[in-house]
């Protein structure tokens, strides 16, 4: 008789299933935690009020060491002020060079903050401008 294949042994599909099921809950948690972000973003752009945003004169370094290549992600500092409090904010856009970033603030200076009355630390700064 021939040598038939013999269907895989039942640890190896509850593996099998097991692995299949970590990744569909990683991707699962990675799509509402990035949902989660942008509703966040969404309501204080939506909902919130408004402030001049000034540079600071500091970019501040994002880093992304959540890929395979670590990576800077320099995001231009802004002070803005409720209330006679000042606070600071970061924004949107980012750069992989330090001064492109600098570069960046120095272009478009001002922008808008919209930031939640009941909450300031809660911010969205849109800050592309004509940079591009």
């Amino acid at each position: 008789m021939a040598n038939v294949p013999s269907a895989p042994k039942s640890s190896n599909r509850t593996a099998i299933i097991a692995v299949i099921i970590a990744v569909v809950v990683v991707v699962g948690i990675v799509a509402i935690s990035i949902g989660m972000s942008v509703a966040a973003k969404n309501n204080v752009k939506d909902n919130g009020v408004t402030a001049v945003g000034t540079p600071t004169g500091n970019v501040i370094n994002f880093r992304d060491s959540g890929t395979r290549h670590n990576s800077d992600n320099w995001r231009v500092e802004y002070s803005f002020v409720v209330d006679g409090e000042s606070y600071l904010a970061y924004g949107e856009s980012s750069d992989h060079i330090r001064k492109d970033a600098q570069n960046r603030a120095d272009q478009i200076g001002d922008v808008t903050v919209y930031y939640l009355p009941e909450d300031p630390s809660k911010f969205y700064v849109y800050d592309y401008g004509n940079f591009f």
